[in-house]
């Protein structure tokens, strides 16, 4: 049996894999996700207290297609969820899709996001809470 005597974190984290793109201020795609949510920058203040977390997973808009920010390396990873493991909820949530699909998808978040098609891609990474 092993016991472990160092130090011990109760900061919780994620891993995931997203179809997205790496930005390094969320100031970047704000206005992309605003528009696609149907939310003016007053209701963002008003309703979602300025909060763009709170558009992104409070909203209907984003149900559907899973839309996520997380935090990773200093800056954000934008996009679609294809799996995440958080040890801070315990949680494993995958999505099965094959090829053709994230060709798809990543035309689609490029449209969303006013990016190239060219600038998406996998990303993988441990996000912090």
């Amino acid at each position: 049996m092993k016991i472990r005597s160092g130090f011990v974190s109760n900061s919780s984290s994620s891993s995931f894999i997203i179809l997205g793109i790496g930005v390094e201020s969320l100031d970047e795609v704000q206005p992309a996700i605003l528009a696609a949510a149907g939310v003016s920058e007053e209701e963002l203040e008003e309703v979602f207290y300025g909060d763009i977390f709170s558009v992104v997973y409070e909203s209907d808009a984003f149900r559907d297609n899973r839309l996520a920010i997380e935090r990773d390396r200093g800056g954000y990873v934008v996009g679609y969820t294809i799996a995440m493991i958080g040890d801070g909820w315990g949680g494993v949530e995958t999505t099965n899709t094959d090829i053709p699909d994230l060709v798809e998808k990543s035309r689609e978040l490029a449209e969303l996001l006013n990016v190239s098609p060219t600038d998406v891609m996998l990303c993988t990474g441990e996000g912090e809470s």
